[in-house]
Order: C-alpha cells, then sequence, then structure tokens
C-alpha cells in the first residue's frame, strides 16, 4: 500500500479516464457526477495543516477554510495554552457550531452559565446562543471546532468571570 501524504496536499493519481469521477460501486442512483474533478478534495496529515499562530495564547490548525477552497463550512484544532482566561464572549445569528474537547480542560461559557469540559466532551452550539471559551486549565486544551454556515456573523461581549 502507498504512503500517503507526502506533501501537504496529497492528490490522488490520475485516473483511467482524465476528468470523469467514478464510483467504486457504480454510478449511485438518481445522482449525476460532474464531467470535471474535485480539485478541492484532498488528503493531509494534521501536522501539514495551515498554522496560525497567536503567541502566548494559542494555535490554531486549520483543517477547512476559505484558502483551502472550503465554502459552506469551517473546521479548526485549537491548542491554547494552559491557565488561560478570555473576556470577551460572543453569538451567532445564523451559524451552528460544534465543540469538541480532545486533550485538557476548557472552561465554556454558554447561556449564563460557566461549563468545565474535558476530553471526549461534545459542546453543541445553536444560533444565538452566548458563548465562548472563557479559561483554560493546568494542563492546556486542545479543541476541535467545526462551525457552518462559514459566513462571519459574530457579535462580541464583554464578560466579567464569576470567581
Amino acid at each position: 500500500m502507498r504512503e500517503c501524504c507526502t506533501s501537504p496536499f496529497y492528490k490522488s493519481p490520475p485516473r483511467a479516464r482524465a476528468g470523469k469521477r467514478r464510483h467504486i460501486l457504480g454510478e449511485p442512483p438518481g445522482i449525476s457526477q460532474s464531467d470535471e474533478v474535485n480539485e478541492l478534495s484532498k488528503i493531509f496529515k494534521l501536522e501539514e495543516a495551515e498554522k496560525v499562530e497567536d503567541p502566548g495564547t494559542r494555535t490554531m490548525h486549520w483543517l477547512m477554510n476559505a484558502g483551502l477552497g472550503a465554502e459552506k463550512m469551517r473546521v479548526v484544532i485549537y491548542d491554547f495554552e494552559p491557565n488561560l482566561r478570555f473576556d470577551k464572549v460572543h453569538y451567532h445569528d445564523e451559524r451552528e457550531s460544534i465543540y469538541v474537547i480532545l486533550e485538557g480542560t476548557a472552561i465554556v461559557h454558554l447561556n449564563g452559565e460557566e461549563h468545565v469540559l474535558g476530553p471526549e466532551t461534545v459542546a453543541y452550539l445553536s444560533p444565538g446562543d452566548i458563548h465562548g471559551v472563557v479559561g483554560t486549565g493546568e494542563d492546556g486544551l486542545k479543541m476541535l471546532e467545526a462551525w457552518a454556515p462559514a459566513e462571519r456573523d459574530t457579535t462580541y461581549m464583554d464578560y466579567e468571570r464569576k470567581e
């Protein structure tokens, strides 16, 4: 078997009929495939994801964003530093989001309440929910966030931490 991901954006080998996408089980009933191969399809290793650093707070690893050609949703993995506190929360008019805690601890504000979330915890956020990661634990935080639609519709507000 061939090793995948030798370049940041691995592309599959040329198809037998260039440009025609074929389904391994044949053409799905009622679905017409385009004659153009979707050039946005990618396979890559997490370490090859676009990285954006915010020194002293977090590093973002973009898995889906406009730079990668994603139009309808965004996916990012955050690596937050330990023992952080933030003073902003926000809401979205249209956007649905999901937080998946991979490692560490997140202190998440959701509609007036703080929740301490650990690994393998998921938070689903509906449009209109006032939310945000307002702190991290002593081991930091690794968290995946995905949202759609991709357009920005964020309204920020100050947050006073309940000690």
